[in-house]
């Protein structure tokens, strides 16, 4: 068709014609090469293969332009991707499944742009919460492993102090006296007699 054919459409028929582009216009309305129109996921089209103008350029609106990145940080970024516990996720891969069912392949595109937000909001997160761990976390973190494991073995070897959680005294055997567990034990809470029956 040349520009004089073109021009002697009516609005409506020039419409219908943008409704419908090839890969090749669609490509060239875009600035795209026909491999990245064959292999981008998220660029809309329709079941037949053609592409629809107005929906092309509102996609184009609101991409991102991709990073040109070398293959080391690409796998970096499939590891990432790959990581990611899929078993885990059952009940929401089935319900993208459904909704790709009743909405076609740009459910995953809407998909991909609440994740896009999602991970720039991480990305934006202060560096207490995901940068490198500071000295002090690492002693607090070193503290806490010590401390459990000196529970764990505590319980192991039936060094269990039972206090109670009231009046704070410690139980010997019938009796619950007026002292701190000894060191070393695990302490658990738990009423004297008094105590529980007081909070009837």
């Amino acid at each position: 068709m040349d520009d004089t054919a073109l021009s002697n459409l009516t609005g409506t028929e020039q419409i219908k014609v943008m409704e419908n582009l090839t890969q090749q216009a669609a490509g060239w309305l875009l600035g795209l090469t026909a491999r990245t129109m064959r292999d981008w996921p998220t660029i809309p089209r329709g079941a037949d293969g053609r592409y629809n103008a107005a929906a092309l350029v509102k996609w184009q609106a609101g991409r991102v332009e991709r990073a040109n990145l070398a293959d080391t940080e690409y796998e970096t970024l499939l590891t990432i991707a790959e990581a990611t516990d899929i078993e885990g996720l059952g009940g929401a891969v089935k319900t993208l499944r459904d909704l790709r069912r009743d909405y076609g392949a740009g459910i995953l595109a809407e998909f991909g742009e609440i994740l896009l937000g999602k991970w720039g909001e991480i990305l934006d997160a202060s560096p207490e919460h995901f940068g490198a761990p500071t000295p002090a976390d690492l002693r607090q973190k070193d503290e806490a492993r010590r401390k459990a494991d000196a529970e764990a073995e505590a319980r192991r070897e039936l060094r269990i102090a039972t206090i109670c959680d009231a009046c704070k005294k410690l139980r010997r055997g019938r009796r619950w006296i007026k002292a701190g567990p000894p060191a070393g034990f695990v302490v658990m809470a738990d009423l004297c007699p008094a105590c529980a029956a007081a909070a009837r």
